[in-house]
């Protein structure tokens, strides 16, 4: 039987190499088993970008946003009732075919106020699980995704809707409890006159 040496750096390798083996194993087991999936890695810089566009702050409170981002309580109009509600799965941003209904609900409202200077403002939220970047990225994809899609249904340019991205800082039900992360992974839709 023939002997292999091994350089000293070489044994780092192999161990390296082992441990992201073990490592993908371990993640595979978990996402076959219906657990969530791992937070992507971040590099330093990205870290700091999302620093500096998502302030830390000490207590729940809303996400810091710009001017334009800002929305007053909603006016709910003549014959809506708002805020309409739009449901996510766990850590996803795709829109459910069943809600189509409430896209519905939305644009027999905008066409019955058309002509009138609406302003349509969509919020997006999430859970508490993950980082808060995260969570922050998570919403505003839910809400760039139902404001693509309401674009699309009512035929009004994309610009026209605001995206306001609240990541886990407005819960409506305890993020303690499996049924009230549920209610938490949300996008609402509010209709201003």
């Amino acid at each position: 039987m023939a002997r292999v040496k091994i350089e000293p750096g070489g044994k780092v390798l192999i161990a390296l190499i082992i441990l992201s083996a073990l490592l993908f194993l371990f993640f595979t087991v978990i996402m076959s088993k219906g657990g969530r999936a791992p937070v992507p890695a971040r590099s330093a810089t990205e870290v700091a970008e999302s620093a500096k566009a998502v302030p830390e702050q000490p207590s729940p409170a809303p996400v810091q946003q710009t001017a334009e981002e800002e929305a007053p309580e909603p006016a709910v109009r003549q014959g809506y009732a708002g805020p309409a509600k739009i449901f996510f799965s766990f850590n996803h941003a795709r829109i459910n075919k069943n809600v189509y209904c409430i896209f519905d609900r939305i644009q027999n409202a905008v066409r019955r106020e058309s002509g009138q200077g609406l302003r349509i403002v969509v919020e997006g939220n999430a859970d508490s699980i993950g980082p808060k970047w995260y969570n922050v990225q998570l919403s505003r994809m839910r809400a760039e995704r139902v404001a693509d899609s309401l674009s699309r249904r009512l035929g009004i340019p994309r610009s026209d809707i605001e995206i306001v991205a609240n990541g886990f800082s407005k819960p409506i039900a305890p993020n303690s409890t499996p049924a009230g992360r549920a209610e938490n992974r949300r996008t609402e839709v509010y209709i201003y006159p």
